[in-house]
This record gives structure tokens, sequence and C-alpha cells, in this order.
């Protein structure tokens, strides 16, 4: 089930106070959450997205590029020792990239 758009708004609200009102938690999660809820990304593509990857108009539809994800796999199961692996998109080529629409800033 995909939460309406007032529940959306509420529960961004909500995951901002994480750690505390100025605490860098709550930032990174709305971020997450608001790239999976408007831009239809799974986890894995969320986290592994970078302001780099966005082309963010001042109005209008912009776009993400998304060419990889950051699935958890924990830090003894990857090579790198790190929480997340770095792996291209699933069911693509290694080189692949997908370009996804994101809706204009709502205020």
């Amino acid at each position: 089930m995909v939460a309406n758009p007032a529940q959306a708004v509420s529960l961004l609200t909500a995951v901002s106070y994480v750690g505390g009102y100025h605490r860098a938690p709550g930032r990174r999660l709305v971020g997450l959450f608001a790239a999976m809820y408007d831009a239809g990304l799974s986890p894995a593509e969320a986290i592994g997205l970078s302001e780099d990857d966005c082309t963010l108009p001042r109005r209008g539809w912009g776009s993400a590029t998304l060419h990889r994800t950051r699935p958890t796999a924990g830090k003894r199961w990857t090579d790198s020792g790190e929480v997340h692996d770095d792996r291209g998109l699933k069911n693509r080529a290694v080189e692949d990239t997908r370009v996804v629409p994101l809706p204009p800033w709502r205020h």
C-alpha cells in the first residue's frame, strides 16, 4: 500500500525529528523517504542516489539518473567492509542507467 500525499507529508515531518530536529539522521531519513515516495525508488536505489545524479530545476519536473544500488549486506559480507554493497541496477548491464522523473517541488 502506498501512502497518500497527506500521509507522506506526515511521515516526512515525523522522521525529520529522529535524533533531534537539528541532527543529521532525521534530515537524511527525510531525503531517503522522499526519494522513495516521490520517485518510486527502492531503498537500495535511494541510498545509491547522490545530488550529482539529479537534475532539479526551480520549476517543473526534474529527473534522477540511477546508475547504482547500495543494498545492505552487512560489513562481514561485503568485500569493502562497508555496510552497503555497491552494485549496478537490478536486471541490467553494469554500465546501464535508468532515468526517473521527479515531480515538481511542493511547498
